[in-house]
């Protein structure tokens, strides 16, 4: 029969030092952050019971695994017995403090501005080829233009292609209006 994992009572702990100045943090970051604060107290209140460090462990992440965050119940909270190793060790290194816990999570910005997509769609039109990758290949070829991989994202192909075929229908539409 599998053990209770804490004995302790769920608290809340506050947010501050969490996130700098500049920086807010999404609600399940700073939900991620209580939990691995209470799995590392659970764990400091079984090693002062006399367990082993290990077996505490094991437990205390085998009870946080799989739960769902209150914050966003589409994200569920995984933790791994090597995982809590590794962040309780970081977390009796730093103090105890809860600040440890803030993940690297960042939102990605494209690496395509709407200008370099419209002079893509622009060059599509202008040059075109069978394959994306040579049209890529000669647009990035070219010293005005982004100079970066070949295999843009698809999301910047897509918009390209979109833009595309918007100039293309007003090309159409003005050369059937002059007649």
């Amino acid at each position: 029969m599998r053990e209770r994992c804490c004995t302790l009572q769920r608290t809340c702990f506050g947010t501050r030092g969490l996130a700098g100045p500049r920086e807010i943090l999404p609600p399940w970051q700073i939900e991620r952050c209580q939990k691995l604060q209470v799995a590392c107290l659970a764990v400091k209140a079984r090693l002062a019971r006399g367990e082993k460090l290990l077996r505490s462990i094991r437990i205390v992440a085998g009870c946080f695994n799989g739960r769902t965050f209150k914050s966003d119940l589409s994200r569920r909270f995984k933790l791994s017995a090597s995982t809590l190793t590794r962040l309780y060790y970081t977390w009796k290194n730093a103090g105890e403090k809860i600040e440890v816990f803030r993940s690297g999570h960042r939102r990605r910005y494209s690496l395509f501005t709407s200008l370099v997509i419209a002079r893509f769609a622009d060059h599509i039109l202008a040059h075109p080829q069978w394959s994306i990758e040579t049209t890529w290949k000669k647009f990035s070829s070219h010293r005005s233009n982004f100079r970066g991989s070949w295999r843009p994202a698809k999301s910047a192909i897509q918009a390209a292609m979109k833009k595309a075929k918007e100039i293309e229908t007003r090309v159409k539409e003005t050369a059937a209006f002059q007649n």
